[in-house]
């Protein structure tokens, strides 16, 4: 009888709650076979999605023209699928964005096709030097 093969074992550090639990989650051919080390519900049901689908929050800067500062942080407004980080990051960098920013300012909807809006974290004023242009 051919050996089967062997099920695959990712480990997960738990952020669902202060605990911060190890948990080890067993995949086979069907998808996941089990999820051990949970001290809580939550655990299973976040390791279930970080390996089916992961998310992430995106925190990065955007230039601004014309403001006391040249960058201002920025993040998603909810988190966006992990595949499609490299693709908002991308588009994140070719921003360039007017001061004065306030914050909450949305700074670019829909980024990369996620349906989740960037939003400046920080507020910058227009720069008090010369006019340019």
């Amino acid at each position: 009888m051919p050996d089967s093969p062997s099920p695959m074992v990712k480990h997960l550090t738990c952020i669902q709650c202060p605990k911060g639990c190890r948990l080890t989650v067993t995949l086979g051919s069907a998808g996941i076979d089990a999820i051990e080390g949970n001290g809580c519900d939550l655990g299973p049901i976040w390791a279930k999605k970080e390996v089916e689908d992961p998310v992430r929050t995106l925190t990065t800067s955007v230039r601004v023209l014309r403001g006391r500062e040249d960058l201002v942080s920025v993040r998603t407004a909810g988190p966006i699928p992990r595949r499609l980080v490299a693709e908002a990051l991308a588009v994140a960098k070719e921003l360039r964005i007017e001061a004065p920013v306030v914050l909450g300012r949305v700074v670019a909807e829909n980024l990369a096709g996620t349906g989740v809006s960037l939003v400046a974290t920080r507020a910058v004023d227009r720069s008090s030097g010369r006019s340019q242009g």
